[in-house]
């Protein structure tokens, strides 16, 4: 998780600048380490394009994503969420 979003302190004050799409963050529930939730990945300042990823103990799901980004009504919402990444890696493998 710590590679999706910044930690409680900080995510409500920064974001993650970058190109072509700086990343806002808004987590539910609004809190470090819960065993499950969502989050909002706006991308800009004014949400002109966002992803709804979602988690529990063991991955980390994209739920949906904008269709258009002129349009906040318009988005494509999977059926299922879609299992993107384990939701911890250990720290300590050799490659």
């Amino acid at each position: 998780m710590q590679y999706f979003v910044m930690n409680k302190q900080d995510r409500d004050c920064q974001f993650m600048n970058g190109t072509p799409n700086p990343t806002y963050t808004k987590v539910y529930p609004n809190q470090d380490f819960t065993p499950s939730g969502y989050w909002f990945w706006l991308k800009s300042a004014t949400a002109h394009g966002f992803d709804v990823k979602a988690f529990d103990q063991n991955y980390v799901y994209i739920r949906l994503t904008e269709l258009t980004r002129t349009d906040y009504s318009r988005f494509k919402r999977f059926v299922h969420d879609l299992p993107i990444t384990e939701r911890c890696v250990p720290t300590n493998v050799e490659v």
